[in-house]
């Protein structure tokens, strides 16, 4: 019981600040196209629009993750913060992140689409040169099944995650704490999660 109530006094505490933040975030991008629109130097106005962009979209995505909700999410808005928190992490200059969407559902519940948005992350995370992900989902009966598969050159997760989700570990860096909130929020959903490792592929899985 007292593991529950630490957990949702963190999702609360990540709710307020991802509140908190989002205020300036959003009036530093809104005064960013405010310049743009005035004239000044175009490579600094760039700068500054395009920080505030990624902020933004991270901000987004880590609030749908992270932040306590109770209300079912609609996929293809789930797709949509995916694809702006993809862009936020890949400059031009690197090799960009392909995303394959498949989930037929037309949303999900609060908890499951959590879990989504934690096992993209984890994908993302195995991805330190590029590369694919692939996510699929579908509802059998009251069950949601849903597979994230993270394919590209040196694709593997990193020590802390690998101590938790294949080894059985108790999470300790920040990976590791992503990878023990995957395990928590199956549990909640009564669900199964599996994690394969093949040539080339990590497969995150539950159901």
């Amino acid at each position: 019981m007292e593991s529950v109530e630490d957990l949702r006094l963190a999702e609360l505490l990540c709710s307020r600040l991802c509140h908190d933040l989002s205020g300036p975030v959003g009036a530093a991008a809104a005064g960013a196209e405010l310049l743009a629109e005035s004239g000044g130097d175009a490579e600094t106005l760039e700068l500054v629009s395009t920080s505030a962009s990624a902020a933004s979209a991270r901000l987004s995505f880590l609030r749908a993750a992270f932040g306590f909700g109770v209300q079912p999410q609609r996929t293809q808005s789930l797709r949509t913060v995916v694809e702006k928190y993809f862009g936020s992490l890949t400059p031009s200059s690197q090799s960009p992140l392909e995303l394959e969407w498949d989930v037929t559902e037309a949303e999900l519940p609060a908890e499951a689409a959590r879990l989504l948005l934690n096992l993209v992350m984890t994908a993302r995370d195995a991805l330190p040169r590029g590369g694919s992900i692939s996510v699929s989902g579908n509802k059998t009966g009251s069950s949601f099944g849903i597979k994230v598969m993270a394919k590209g050159e040196g694709v593997r997760l990193s020590d802390d995650a690998h101590e938790v989700l294949v080894d059985g570990a108790s999470a300790t860096g920040p990976r590791g704490a992503q990878a023990g909130l995957l395990k928590i929020l199956s549990v909640r959903l009564g669900a199964d999660l599996q994690t394969e490792i093949r040539d080339g592929m990590i497969v995150l899985s539950i159901g």
